[in-house]
């Protein structure tokens, strides 16, 4: 999935068409505004939080591509747009996604919780027919089954967490740009 700003002649609004006739070469402001813009995603992006997420998966991913006649605003992540727009979490590579349920399992992979424990994870059906990893421990004379992870095809929907840059704040950036470059000329 791709989330793209297009900044150029053809796109701005009303209350910058008057402003672009004014400039003698465009070109410059396309890629100040571009910039801006692309710099403004980023600080969004930053300022949702976290430790290493947004900075490296969102921020890290914004790119700018200048063209002839304006510029392109993007990033090509997935986790991005999927962030932008919400949506479901679906397996790519595996049949399954493992979701952790249980608090010791959180953070972990079925690998690392294998080492923790010392047990073998395996699946089993809920009596609901869900697809469960755990592993069985002893209490007293009973083994019992201690659930881990579910495995489901895809998460329930996940509402969006807006983070790229609206188009009121594209434009308001280009009349700020555009009023920089009429004062330089």
């Amino acid at each position: 999935m791709l989330t793209v700003c297009r900044i150029d002649n053809k796109s701005t609004a009303a209350a910058l068409s008057g402003l672009m006739e004014k400039l003698a070469d465009p070109g410059p402001f396309h890629r100040t505004w571009a910039a801006a813009v692309a710099n403004d995603a980023r600080i969004s992006a930053r300022g949702k939080g976290g430790r290493r997420f947004w900075r490296d998966q969102i921020a890290g991913t914004i790119e700018v591509e200048y063209l002839d006649d304006g510029a392109l605003v993007f990033t090509e992540s997935a986790v991005a747009a999927h962030k932008e727009y919400g949506g479901p979490i679906k397996a790519k590579y595996q049949q399954s996604l493992t979701v952790p349920f249980a608090q010791a399992a959180r953070g972990k992979s079925v690998k690392q919780m294998e080492a923790a424990k010392g047990k073998k994870i395996f699946r089993i059906r809920s009596k609901k027919g869900n697809a469960v990893l755990g592993y069985s421990r002893k209490k007293g004379k009973k083994t019992e089954f201690v659930g881990l992870y579910a495995l489901v095809k895809e998460t329930r929907p996940q509402r969006p967490d807006p983070w790229w840059p609206t188009a009121d704040q594209v434009l308001e950036r280009g009349v700020e740009h555009a009023g920089i470059w009429l004062n330089k000329e």
